[in-house]
């Protein structure tokens, strides 16, 4: 099971796990980053570092985490351009190929999967590089779900701002932002939301929709860990359908959504299935 909801700091993640971490200042980033990165050493995994911020001192911090594990046990702290395009417009497929080269290669000697914490700033400070990047974002999640593959990414408040730094946080099962929504995946064919969605976050909802790639066939989409859903985001996921041409099977343990789909006329659009 992945974990899914708000965290507080970067230990207590698994081989599947997905953080997105939102930082102030260097050194919130790098206590963060050693968090998630000593984890992964305990459960025997390539770890790493990928930013232009501080990688001697990471490389510093990785030395000390790896000192008292016997055997190969390299980790790396490596400048961002050596694993993502320097131009900051990532081709997604790309990238989602050049880190399962990197989980094969840590498999083959060895680990049992790779942990890898990036700071992505420098990739997202424009919007078309932001909206590539946040649909890569969602195409490694889905990865993740499938391969021993776990990753915590880093963003800049002060340069981003808050609302591109949210954008980019709601594509993740795990955050540190209490009050971001968040569009993840499940397993290569079910997408989830999690946290409250309703009329303040529809525009944010819809734009995070438009950055998932569903895999053909039925469109799924998991409610269960959603706090609250009301009528807005049900008619986001309405115009999902509209999008795509294909209706959304919605997931969800509340009868009210049955109801509510009947009274906005869109049952031929979002398909409730209740769930224990």
């Amino acid at each position: 099971m992945r974990i899914v909801g708000v965290a507080g700091s970067g230990r207590g993640l698994g081989a599947h796990d997905h953080l997105c971490w939102i930082y102030d200042h260097a050194d919130e980033l790098f206590t963060t980053a050693v968090e998630f990165l000593a984890d992964g050493v305990a459960q025997g995994q390539r770890v790493g570092y990928l930013g232009h911020l501080g990688r001697e001192r990471m490389t510093a911090e990785l030395g000390r985490l790896t000192a008292d594990h016997p055997g190969d046990r390299p980790a790396f702290a490596q400048d961002l351009s050596d694993w993502y395009r320097s131009d900051g417009i990532i081709s997604p497929g790309d990238q989602i190929d050049t880190y399962a080269v990197a989980m094969a290669d840590a498999i083959r000697s060895g680990y049992t999967g790779l942990r890898v914490v990036a700071d992505c700033t420098d990739l997202v400070g424009t919007s078309a590089g932001r909206e590539a990047f946040a649909r890569y974002e969602h195409l490694i999640d889905r990865r993740m779900t499938s391969t021993p593959l776990s990753g915590m990414c880093a963003y800049d408040r002060a340069t981003l701002g808050e609302r591109a730094a949210d954008e980019l946080a709601c594509l993740h099962p795990v955050s540190n932002r209490p009050d971001t929504f968040g569009v993840f995946a499940i397993d290569q064919e079910t997408v989830g939301l999690r946290g409250e969605l309703d009329g303040a976050v529809r525009p944010q909802l819809v734009r995070a929709l438009t950055r998932v790639s569903f895999p053909h066939g039925t469109v799924v989409v998991d409610a269960t860990e959603a706090r609250f859903l009301d009528q807005h985001a049900l008619g986001a996921l309405a115009g999902v359908a509209r999008h795509r041409g294909r209706p959304v099977v919605l997931r969800t343990s509340s009868p009210a959504h049955v109801r509510l789909t009947r009274i906005l006329g869109i049952t031929d659009l979002v398909r409730v299935e209740l769930v224990a």
